[in-house]
């Protein structure tokens, strides 16, 4: 990824509400903190594309992503951070 967004540890980064289908692409997305989804809470439709997801934190789950009755593509992308799980994902979904 080539453009940077750093959280500062002081608030989540994107939210993408029911119904929106949103893509990302070639981004690195780090130090994100929030109460679900420390960098990206998802509800609707996302698309990582050639993007990185990092050292992100949470009150509650999902460390860098939270995606909950929701549809996540990763392709060519990496959530690494291992704090209350990097990726938490709602029953029945695939990636």
């Amino acid at each position: 990824a080539t453009l940077s967004i750093n959280g500062n540890a002081s608030s989540g980064i994107f939210s993408v509400s029911i119904g929106v289908t949103a893509s990302i692409s070639g981004l690195t997305i780090t130090n994100g903190r929030g109460f679900g989804g420390g960098a990206i809470i998802n509800f609707g439709t996302l698309t990582l594309t050639n993007s990185a997801v990092s050292n992100s934190t949470t009150q509650y789950a999902g460390g860098d992503i939270y995606n909950i009755n929701a549809t996540l593509t990763l392709a060519s992308s990496t959530v690494s951070r291992i704090h209350r799980a990097a990726l938490l994902l709602s029953p029945r979904r695939t990636m």
